[in-house]
């Protein structure tokens, strides 16, 4: 296309354009992470923000997140905390699963940043069960993304022993190789989208 005085490759929403496509969004997860620390109680605290951005040139409406996170059982324990209530809204199920959607006149722009959640999770033995989470979210122009992940007892009560044996506050690696064993924040569960699909959402493009 003429740009001026130049020619330039034509951009794909000006294309998609030409044939009646709008430019779409293009909505991707963030962690917002809250280092782990002991509490006085001996339990671990690890507090997680999730995060929605609309990397696409198109405008996101009726966004949705699905969560399930189901901590050892014994003297463990979670918390989910909605952090926007004027734009989204949704229910509490069981303690342990939480169903949000946008409202009808929330719009996520370009670039524009949600967190419409956090969860809270303190860690405290004895741990009797996996830990399991799975999060499902999406829009109404795009494919339910997942995310999931499974840490077995065994490893959990590992990491506690080693987090909890230091003296004083523990240092950042610690900290992070404690995330890494016992709460994995996964990416994208390749099944769950066409190769099209796919190709598209590691290429950003849309």
């Amino acid at each position: 296309m003429r740009a001026g005085s130049d020619f330039v490759p034509v951009p794909h929403a000006v294309l998609s354009g030409l044939f009646g496509r709008h430019p779409q969004p293009f909505i991707f997860h963030n962690w917002v992470i809250y280092p782990p620390a002991i509490k006085q109680d001996g339990s671990i605290h690890v507090g997680l923000g999730f995060a929605l951005a609309n990397k696409g040139p198109g405008i996101a409406r009726e966004l949705y997140v699905n969560a399930k996170f189901f901590p050892p059982r014994g003297g463990s324990e979670v918390k989910f905390q909605t952090l926007d209530e004027t734009n989204w809204t949704g229910r509490f199920a069981l303690d342990h699963l939480l169903n949000l959607i946008s409202t009808d006149s929330y719009k996520l722009a370009p670039g524009g940043v949600a967190e419409p959640f956090s969860i809270e999770l303190y860690l405290r033995p004895p741990f009797a069960s996996d830990l399991f989470y799975e999060i499902t979210f999406g829009h109404q122009n795009w494919p339910t993304l997942k995310l999931a992940a499974t840490t077995q007892l065994v490893t959990i009560a590992d990491a506690y022993i080693r987090f909890t044996a230091g003296l004083g506050e523990p240092h950042a690696e610690t900290r992070k190789g404690f995330m890494d064993e016992v709460l994995p924040l996964t990416d994208y569960g390749r099944d769950d989208l066409t190769q099209q699909e796919y190709d598209l959402l590691l290429g950003g493009e849309v």
